[in-house]
């Protein structure tokens, strides 16, 4: 009898120790669904040159990245057209040129950050001083919404878009243009004739990037007015493939006129009439009738300003 429990107890023992040696089966924890990405937006970048600056949360859906941008120098010389180096050297004519050798290394950041979009993803990008407006979240999700109900009837359905959320001002040149029929219109401006398209926050996919990215070098403006140069000659309502737009309201503010990312040196390119200008254009949105006025007023009516005093400006701003 007592060999018998003697020979149970082993059995179950034995038993034991077999099923502890067996490996056990995995068992795959249940995949957590994705949260909902507003407007497809995958990621979210933000540009900046500033280590000790924390990273801002800019978009409802997704943790926004953190870049480190290049700051401006003369190294950066070699992405120049002869013209764009005339500008830094001798001070710039128009507003589409080069103010400053951080406004190079500006538009560089944004084409580093086109590179690392990926086929079929949809990203947001910020400069430094961009800043979400009050009640853009709800703006974006009413958006989103309709986004979602017209499926392929949407704006977003394109392979490739580019869309401003800072809202900008519109000067039409006379081109004539299909009207805009995308159930987003209310949302959303598709402006053939734009004067310009700002980059302190944006939307872009990776068909637009890789075409933006075919011409991009070397530099020979702005990288807005890169942008708007694009649009204008081969957006898609100019024959083109690229959906170009604005937001109808301004959703992300940039608190002055040129980037954080930039304006380090940007001052000192201008004369001091010119210094005064971007001082009250970067104020208030009500000061921008009246300041720009006495601006254009005040450069048709002063001298050149490449003299010694700026190009040592300059020469300092890029030490």
């Amino acid at each position: 009898m007592m060999r018998r429990k003697r020979s149970a107890l082993f059995a179950v023992l034995f038993s034991s120790l077999a099923h502890l040696a067996t490996p056990a089966t995995f068992i795959p924890r249940p995949e957590i669904a994705d949260p909902h990405l507003l407007l497809n937006v995958s990621r979210a970048f933000w540009i900046t040159v500033n280590a000790a600056k924390e990273t801002p949360d800019l978009w409802p859906s997704v943790r926004t990245e953190r870049y480190m941008g290049l700051r401006g120098s003369q190294n950066l010389s070699k992405y120049l057209t002869p013209r764009a180096k005339q500008s830094l050297q001798f001070g710039r004519e128009s507003g589409k040129e080069l103010p400053s050798w951080n406004a190079v290394a500006l538009y560089i950041n944004h084409v580093e950050l086109w590179k690392k979009i990926r086929p079929g993803e949809t990203v947001v990008i910020f400069e430094e001083d961009a800043a979400i407006q009050s009640g853009s979240v709800e703006t974006l999700k009413q958006l989103d919404k309709i986004r979602v109900a017209s499926g392929n009837q949407s704006w977003f359905a394109g392979e490739r878009i580019f869309l401003t959320l800072d809202a900008f001002g519109v000067k039409d040149f006379g081109c004539k243009y299909d009207p805009i029929d995308f159930p987003e219109s209310k949302y959303i401006k598709e402006l053939a004739c734009h004067l310009w398209y700002g980059t302190s926050s944006y939307i872009i996919n990776y068909g637009a990037a890789q075409e933006l990215l075919e011409r991009a070098l070397p530099i020979d403006m702005q990288i807005d007015a890169y942008l708007a140069t694009h649009a204008i000659s081969q957006g898609r309502l100019n024959g083109g493939k690229i959906n170009f737009a604005q937001t109808a309201e301004r959703l992300y503010k940039q608190q002055y006129l040129s980037s954080v990312v930039q304006k380090v040196d940007a001052y000192a390119i201008y004369d001091w009439k010119q210094v005064i200008l971007l001082l009250v254009l970067g104020t208030a949105v009500p000061c921008f009738g009246i300041g720009y006025a006495v601006g254009w007023y005040l450069k048709s009516n002063s001298g050149s300003p490449r003299d010694d005093l700026k190009v040592k400006m300059l020469e300092y701003a890029q030490k």
